[in-house]
């Protein structure tokens, strides 16, 4: 048989930690609140109408695996004159990043993601979905631009 094959057949994944998990699923829920507090700061005085009160699931595979129990994420919605935003954060675990928020706009869809350093802060990073690139530097003062 093929070498490399053998390899395959013979490897196992190595366990997740469950603490690892753990604390990353907290990390991430403290980033995703720490700029929802920013946006909604930032919405409220400029006269747009904050919605915190919605919520998504986060229940990903790793999470799973490493029997830790689904959680609550907070998704956020602002609004004026007709137009809106709304923030669903989406997964910690995204390839290149320390996590994804989807951002949908009255005009469009980006995403958000942490380009931050593994155990640093937040550095949030607009994206458009089909542009190949890094985006730039999220602030909440982009709001008004995107939608």
């Amino acid at each position: 048989m093929n070498d490399y094959v053998d390899v395959l057949e013979d490897w196992h994944p190595a366990p997740v930690a469950r603490e690892r998990v753990e604390a990353q699923t907290q990390a991430w829920l403290s980033a995703v609140d720490a700029l929802f507090a920013q946006i909604s700061a930032w919405a409220r005085g400029h006269g747009w109408h904050v919605d915190p009160d919605g919520s998504t699931m986060l229940d990903e595979e790793m999470m799973q695996a490493a029997a830790v129990e689904a959680t609550a994420q907070p998704v956020l919605r602002i609004e004026k004159d007709g137009l809106f935003a709304l923030f669903k954060p989406k997964s910690p675990w995204v390839i290149g990043a320390r996590g994804r928020i989807d951002l949908y706009t009255s005009a469009n869809v980006f995403l958000l993601l942490d380009l931050g350093p593994q155990d640093g802060d937040a550095e949030w990073h607009l994206l458009h979905p089909t542009k190949q690139d890094r985006g730039v530097p999220f602030t909440p003062e982009l709001i008004g631009t995107l939608v």
